[in-house]
This record gives structure tokens, sequence and C-alpha cells, in this order.
């Protein structure tokens, strides 16, 4: 099912069922059914960047899909440097909820920073200043678990405590990630993550650069993996003005 003249759909129900109708609260989606990546770029809003690494990849892939044929593929090749591919679109409000359902096939056996999720400015200004943003990271436990963080640019912010219990990421099996970013121009935002349906973080953040354009970016980033290369899948993507939970139901928060 894709876009009518007047109501919009989207494939988030979790038994892969009937679209559900959001209409005017759904900013935008993807669920990748096109074929290519184009709803990334639509508008020219967006895009995909590999990264700058020899075998960093952002490829469509029926290798698994979480609905319908196809989802993104984000290949980090095993390589030492900072970097890896990435799809990203421009934030759709001060406030709005970022979601995606991800497939981790397996971990690496050693990681340095492992980022899956950002919300990033790039500045317009100076597009070689560093940009400013705020990262949701995995780290990877010494007995192989796999647990969830939130890392803020921001030099005031850093590292945030790990939720407590922990939250930790399911490997080889689709899991729903949301995010609430809540940008105020100059001055602190506000961060909320669930992780299947239940919220693990809530931070204040660094305030975003003024002049900058602002995205939401799905990725695979990171300094040092391993040797192996590393492959994470996105798929049914939205961004919406009321949440979606791991059901595809939208609710006031």
């Amino acid at each position: 099912m894709r876009r009518g003249p007047v109501l919009l759909f989207v494939l988030l129900s979790a038994a892969c069922g009937d679209p559900i109708v959001l209409e005017s609260d759904l900013i935008w989606w993807t669920d990748h059914e096109t074929g290519n990546l184009d709803d990334w770029s639509r508008d020219q809003r967006g895009g995909a960047f590999p990264g700058p690494r020899s075998g960093s990849a952002v490829e469509l892939s029926a290798e698994r899909a979480r609905s319908g044929s196809y989802s993104v593929k984000l290949t980090r090749p095993g390589v030492s440097g900072d970097g890896g591919p990435i799809v990203f679109r421009e934030l759709g409000a001060a406030r709005a909820y970022y979601s995606a359902w991800y497939h981790l096939p397996s971990a690496p056996q050693a990681v340095s920073y492992w980022t899956v999720t950002q919300i990033r400015a790039l500045p317009a200004a100076d597009p070689d200043q560093a940009p400013h943003g705020i990262n949701v990271n995995l780290r990877v436990l010494p007995g192989g678990e796999v647990v969830l963080l939130v890392f803020d640019n921001d030099e005031a912010g850093l590292q945030t405590p790990l939720a407590d219990p922990p939250a930790f990421v399911p490997v080889g099996r689709w899991f729903h990630l949301e995010l609430l970013y809540e940008h105020v121009e100059a001055a602190p935002g506000k961060l909320t993550v669930w992780l299947e349906g239940t919220r693990v973080y809530e931070v204040r953040t660094g305030a975003l650069l003024g002049d900058a354009s602002a995205y939401f970016m799905p990725c695979n980033v990171a300094k040092e993996l391993g040797s192996d290369p590393v492959a994470i899948f996105v798929d049914d993507v939205a961004i919406s003005r009321t949440r979606v939970t791991p059901e595809g139901l939208l609710t006031l928060e």
C-alpha cells in the first residue's frame, strides 16, 4: 500500500497486517517497499551516506525485512577509524517522535563506541565545524549482552548514566526504538528514549547549533568493531507528532 492523494498510511502493525491510518500526525515514513531509498531523499530533506571507509555501504536489502520484502542494510567494514554508513532525514518539527525497527544479526566481539541512531545538527555556515548532536549507542558487555545508552556530544552533557535496570537490546531479532526529541533554539533540548515500548531514558541535551540543519540519523557508526564487517538492518521508519508504539498505534503522550 502506498500513499494516496489524501490519507497517509504506514505498515507498522506487530502482525504486519493492514496499514494503520495516521493522517495528519504522520510527518514522514518509509517501509522501503518502493524498491529503492528515494523516500529518504524525498523533497531534498534527507538521503544516505555510505561512510568514508572502503567496504562501508548503505543498500536496500531483501536479506531480511520487518514488513514487506525490503529493509535498509548498513554495513560497517572491519577496519579501525571513525565513521560508518548513515541514512538521514531532516527533523520533522521542533517536537517530534522518531521511530524505527532495528535488527542486529550478531554482536561484535570488540567495540569502542557504537552509534545506531543520532539526532545531529550539521552547521551550514561552516561545514568543517564539528557537528553537535546526541547519540543513541550500544555497548557490548563482557558477557556478550548488548545494552543501550545515550551520549551527548555537548561538553556539558557527555555520557548519560546507564539506565537502571539496564536497557538490554536483543540480538538476532527485530526490536523497536523510539525517540522523542524536543528542540529549543539556543537552549537545552530534551530526549526521551523507548526500547520495545518501555521508557528507558529521559535526558536534557545540549542545544543544537542555531544556523544548522538538523537530522534524524539511523546509522552504524563506530571507531573499532573488530576485524569482521558488522551489519545493522533498519525498517519501518516514521517521524510523527504523536507516539508510534511497537504495536503501531499512535497514542497521545
